[in-house]
């Protein structure tokens, strides 16, 4: 029509670039799992050094969140939890079955005053009903060895290092130190971004019709503590030209409510992981990796990086 966009239904529905960059997080983000990148945290009573629970990565600590009551919050010395499952590895990650209180145990069904919930991307566990200060919660999980993020961010992010360390004084601390750091505005190395910016290239696909192939950039920020991990992420990214993935509809996807976690960061009982979104009704187009060129950014010590600039094409109408 004369007087509508092409393309268009309504102004803030996902297009092009939301749609690119949303597939990228979800298939690097699962592709990552299927290698491996992520850590299984078993229970250790017998934990050694500093603290009282420095060598048991199990052991979460009460945390401070202004959005709920003092002492229902406990989180982990590493978040972004992984909630996925079935992945193509040898090692499964955990799969949370529940928690230890006091070294009693309440199954993540469990609902009511004595209940909780679990936020995946925040690494926390949180209660229907405060703990008091020296509980002892453990809690059985698995984090992702490498942070998947997105370009859209909080305003205010904090960069984590060693944040493997339950060592860390600062870990045992509650009111001040690093993890004191709302866990949302924390960032852990090594950690990547994934932005699609507006930079593209139309080709005509056929003759009559305004089918076209669509060349869009996107940029891979990586940090990370150590040349090792950078070098690490950097090669598998960059292995990637001439990968065919296929994208997301998050269209679709967030109005049949398959959105893999809700709000809060708990799972969604509707929720799909990344294999069925792109197997069936939700699948957006096939993205093609064309063209991948990358540089190292210079970054005070003892923080390294690179920029990684993907050239991915689509068939779009």
């Amino acid at each position: 029509m004369i007087t509508k966009f092409n393309g268009v239904q309504q102004y803030g529905q996902p297009l092009a670039s939301e749609n690119l960059e949303t597939s990228l997080m979800f298939f690097t983000q699962w592709a990552m799992l299927n290698i491996g990148a992520f850590s299984n945290n078993r229970i250790n009573n017998n934990p050694s050094g500093i603290g009282s629970h420095s060598a048991d990565p199990s052991r979460l600590r009460l945390a401070r969140d202004p959005r709920y009551t003092s002492g229902c919050v406990w989180e982990g010395v590493r978040s972004d939890w992984v909630w996925e499952t079935g992945i193509e590895y040898s090692t499964q990650p955990i799969n949370i079955s529940g928690v230890y209180v006091n070294n009693n145990f309440i199954s993540v069904s469990q609902t009511g005053v004595s209940g909780y919930k679990v936020s995946y991307p925040e690494g926390k566990i949180i209660f229907n009903t405060p703990l008091p200060s020296g509980t002892k919660v453990q809690c059985e999980y698995s984090n992702r060895s490498v942070k998947v993020l997105r370009g859209q961010q909080p305003w205010f992010n904090q960069l984590i290092f060693n944040s493997y360390n339950a060592a860390d004084p600062h870990f045992l601390q509650n009111g001040s130190g690093t993890w004191d750091v709302l866990s949302q505005n924390r960032v852990q190395l090594p950690a990547m971004i994934i932005e699609s910016i507006p930079k593209v290239n139309f080709y005509p696909l056929e003759l009559g019709n305004l089918t076209r192939k669509h060349q869009q950039e996107v940029i891979i920020t990586i940090l990370g503590e150590t040349s090792y991990d950078r070098n690490q992420i950097h090669d598998i990214i960059t292995y990637q030209w001439q990968k065919r993935i296929m994208g997301v509809d998050r269209t679709k996807l967030v109005n049949d409510r398959k959105y893999p976690l809700n709000y809060d960061g708990t799972r969604s009982a509707s929720g799909i992981q990344y294999p069925a979104m792109v197997s069936g009704d939700y699948a957006w187009k096939q993205i093609r990796i064309e063209n991948i060129k990358s540089r190292e950014i210079d970054l005070p010590n003892p923080l390294v990086g690179c920029e990684i600039r993907l050239t991915c094409e689509s068939d779009l109408p």
